[in-house]
């Protein structure tokens, strides 16, 4: 499954297939946007998670 984010794609999930449903949607309730796709293998969820960052850790 794969999603663009500012004009890049990001492979998010390499096992999940086509996806019948897709749904784009805060689903934990952390504010950020989470995936859930449905087919014929199942139900996925990918969360989102955000990470903490410095200006330091940033530009290495």
């Amino acid at each position: 499954m794969r999603y663009a984010c500012f004009g890049k794609s990001n492979q998010v999930d390499d096992n999940s297939d086509v996806g019948l449903q897709v749904i784009v949607e805060d689903v934990d309730g952390d504010g950020l946007p989470d995936i859930v796709v449905s087919n014929k293998k199942g139900v996925f969820f990918t969360r989102q998670v955000a990470r903490k960052w410095t200006v330091n850790s940033y530009l290495w």
